[in-house]
């Protein structure tokens, strides 16, 4: 099995929304990168985050515990953070150590991305 290298990019999608696109394996050696994309997200004050995994294909502790904390951090500043379709071995993972339930997951960018909406208090008129 082909390595895929591990890359984060950060796209802005509007009123404190920032969408991040992980490919590759986030373990130790790749966690610090990911780690500073969402701390720039987190200290610029962003509320709605969209994680998509589609191409991620490993999670190690380290990324996950971080997710946990991202959503506890994120919900208690008014905000959300999804996931959108970790590939099944991520997913068994987060399952049999018991953190899905504290996660949301997404079957597609567009329906994280309207979960979100839905959650956004409306604009003041």
């Amino acid at each position: 099995m082909k390595m895929m290298p591990f890359s984060v990019r950060v796209e802005p999608k509007g009123d404190r929304s920032h969408q991040v696109t992980v490919a590759g394996a986030l373990d130790a050696h790749t966690f610090e990168k990911f780690f500073n994309a969402l701390r720039e997200l987190v200290d610029a004050g962003t509320l709605w985050i969209v994680l998509d995994f589609r191409e991620m294909n490993y999670i190690g502790s380290v990324g996950i515990n971080f997710l946990v904390n991202l959503r506890l951090q994120r919900k208690k500043a008014g905000g959300e953070v999804i996931m959108v379709k970790p590939q099944p071995a991520v997913r068994n993972v987060l399952e049999l150590i018991g953190v899905l339930p504290a996660l949301v997951v997404a079957d597609s960018v567009e329906a994280a991305w309207s979960q979100i909406e839905d959650l956004k208090p409306p604009a003041p008129q």
